[in-house]
């Protein structure tokens, strides 16, 4: 197994910083003075092990959200090593959502939290927190929108999921649907094998797959919807 040099770790940890200071930034932009106590998750994959990585990210993740983002946190750092990359190392940035105690009247107050793991491949799994709503909330990969805080966001560096909002979740009745919207007509998605035209929805089970297609390219994602405990 190839060792990773001193070299190869220096960059790393300097995309790491650059990344992060990048997305602090980005943060003060969107939001503001609105950037009180936001939770950050991190994704590093490298392509090779590189012996003790995850302490010093953590203290880079430190003195750079202590420098240039006080009050942030880092909610969950996900580190592993995928020797298939053709890129050397991969590095996202997101902020997680505070997910706010429901009104004692409405659905929310009524229905259990459910957990939406999404992954793709090893390690890249992400979970995300569904109260019932009637809102449509949208899939999508890349930064939160500005205007657009309520949303299921894939990191940006798994590329092989097409950028836009091709995908929209609603929870509500105790079950949980999917529907195609009208974005990026080129691609074909499927869920559980089933293709979903525009405007077509799905009821999800407890686990399946996504798969996007567009010409000779596919990607999928797998599935898990399980009540939080």
């Amino acid at each position: 197994m190839q060792a990773a040099t001193p070299e190869f770790e220096t960059q790393v940890l300097t995309a790491f910083s650059q990344k992060l200071q990048e997305y602090c930034d980005h943060l003060l932009r969107a939001r503001r003075a609105d950037v009180s106590r936001p939770l950050l998750v991190v994704s590093v994959v490298t392509a090779m092990p590189v012996p003790g990585l995850r302490d010093r990210l953590d203290e880079h993740a430190t003195r750079v959200l202590g420098r240039r983002l006080p009050g942030a946190r880092l909610d969950q750092m996900f580190f592993g090593v995928d020797r298939s990359m053709s890129e050397p190392f991969a590095i996202g940035v997101e902020e997680r959502p505070p997910v706010g105690p429901p009104s004692e009247d409405d659905e929310a107050a009524r229905s259990p939290v459910l957990l939406l793991t999404l992954s793709f491949g090893q390690p890249h799994r992400f979970v995300f927190q569904l109260e019932a709503s009637p809102v449509w909330v949208p899939i999508r990969r890349g930064l939160p929108a500005e205007d657009l805080r309520h949303e299921i966001a894939l990191p940006e560096y798994i590329s092989s999921v097409p950028r836009g909002v091709l995908l929209e979740l609603l929870y509500r009745h105790g079950r949980v649907d999917l529907r195609r919207t009208e974005a990026r007509p080129e691609y074909r998605v499927a869920v559980d094998d089933h293709r979903l035209g525009p405007g077509e929805q799905i009821v999800l089970g407890p686990r399946g797959r996504i798969g996007f297609l567009n010409g000779g390219g596919h990607a999928e994602l797998r599935y898990v919807l399980m009540e939080r405990l």
